[in-house]
């Protein structure tokens, strides 16, 4: 077809160019939507966001007749402490192995071990999350793990459980540090510092940061009692 004149040649261009462009960022979504699900996360809402990549095994490659071989591989990986961080660490070989041989009782009685070693140092990541800062996100990574070894395994929905109580302490934790800095103690009807920080104590025992709010608190009474005294205001002191 003839196109009449100049404007309309530049029209359809334009009109091609913006068709073009349109189909470009189609694919760029798609290639998104692609990646994020080679690569999800798990997101833990908060002041302090915990993103964690969802655990994916790399592939392991296991010749005919060399399960036995690879079993011995996977249990010296669990004596030398080497779980799921390495390409030939145990978790990745007893997932392919299972994957092969889901009723052998070695590999099933292997990966039973490594599932309860994986726990163990999930609990000692959330032991220590007072201390060392990346604690919390340890134990989310571990709790990945988890997910994909041995997803409806009692200890693992118990563990996961924990994680999740964790993870509301820290929350709990950062509304009464606000509530605190706010001067809304909660020593009235209102809901304030305290109660927060008495909801953190109550979803993981011993959290040094609640007592510490719940110290901070005390202190902060002392001083508006003192304050209030003063004043000769006896009734509010």
């Amino acid at each position: 077809m003839r196109l009449p004149s100049r404007t309309p040649r530049i029209v359809v261009l334009a009109s091609l160019c913006a068709m073009l462009a349109a189909c470009g960022e189609k694919l760029e979504e798609r290639a998104a939507r692609e990646a994020a699900a080679r690569d999800p996360t798990v997101t833990i809402s908060g002041d302090e966001a915990v993103v964690v990549p969802a655990w994916q095994p790399a592939p392991v490659q296991i010749a005919i007749g060399d399960e036995p071989k690879v079993l011995a591989e996977a249990q010296a990986a669990l004596d030398a402490g080497k779980l799921f961080g390495g390409d030939r660490d145990a978790m990745p070989l007893l997932l392919e192995l299972r994957a092969r041989m889901p009723d052998d009782p070695d590999i099933a009685r292997t990966h039973a071990r490594a599932v309860a070693m994986l726990i163990d140092e999930g609990d000692a990541a959330l032991a220590r999350m007072d201390t060392d800062p990346n604690g919390l996100r340890r134990a989310h990574e571990v709790g990945e793990v988890g997910r994909t070894a041995a997803a409806d395994a009692p200890s693992v929905r118990a563990y996961l459980s924990r994680v999740d109580a964790a993870d509301a302490s820290v929350q709990l934790d950062h509304r009464g540090e606000r509530e605190l800095r706010a001067g809304r103690l909660g020593e009235g009807k209102d809901r304030g510092a305290l109660q927060y920080f008495r909801e953190a104590l109550e979803k993981r025992p011993g959290d040094a940061r609640a007592a510490q709010g719940i110290a901070a608190v005390e202190s902060a009474l002392i001083r508006r009692a003192e304050d209030a005294a003063a004043r000769a205001d006896f009734v509010q002191a």
